[in-house]
């Protein structure tokens, strides 16, 4: 971990394994205004083991980490520090990784090399705002306004069901925590499996991915 300046203001940290590009991005935080302090890890895990003791108000998370990665870090701090404001900052554009981040509980997603006003994204987030460069803004849109990702043509309980395979759960299993026949839970993963039109477990978790379950 290193450490610049210390006084009152805006705690920054930064999750970066470009020892290079660390450096040329830690230094420009350094600049902005209102910000006293700016660390910087090049692994989730060193950057998680140092958050036990340090306060950040915003801290830029990468994505492609050696150990654990970002969006794992991700979920991790945003569970323990509801305060901390979490921004992604990295070259992964997949729609996977995005909506990952951002469900996780990260409020922006920075590409590197698309232009940044990092004045203004500082700004919008400590003021409860969202930051995303323009690509991302886009794809996100996108995927918003793309078919409706929920199973509309499923039950309550087969919802319930569904929920239940894709923790892992067996129908036997399933049936003693819905309290219902171990029978009724395979008529109703029957038609489940009719509904979404899948034959095996497998596009049957493909499929829920693809509804938004994952």
């Amino acid at each position: 971990m290193n450490e610049e300046a210390t006084a009152s203001g805006i705690r920054i940290g930064i999750v970066e394994n470009d020892a290079l590009f660390c450096q040329s991005f830690a230094e420009q935080m350094k600049q902005l205004p209102g910000v006293s302090d700016v660390y910087t890890w090049q692994s989730a895990e060193a950057a998680y083991h140092d958050l036990q003791n340090i306060t950040l108000d915003l801290i830029f998370i990468d994505i492609g980490l050696p150990g654990m990665s970002g969006s794992d870090l991700v979920s991790v701090l945003a569970d323990e520090n509801t305060e901390m404001r979490i921004l992604m900052l990295t070259s992964i554009r997949t729609d996977d990784e995005i909506m990952r981040c951002l469900k996780r509980g990260a409020i922006g997603y920075l590409l590197k090399g698309e232009p940044i006003d990092l004045p203004e994204a500082v700004r919008s987030v400590m003021d409860g705002g969202a930051i995303m460069t323009p690509s991302i803004a886009a794809r996100v849109l996108h995927l918003f306004r793309g078919p409706d990702r929920t199973p509309v043509s499923l039950t309550p309980r087969e919802t319930q069901v569904l929920e239940e395979i894709i923790s892992g759960y067996s129908a036997a299993e399933i049936a003693r925590t819905l309290g219902t026949a171990e029978g009724t839970v395979r008529q109703q993963i029957k038609s489940i499996y009719s509904k979404l039109q899948v034959r095996s477990r497998v596009q049957l978790m493909r499929k829920a991915r693809d509804l938004g379950f994952l």
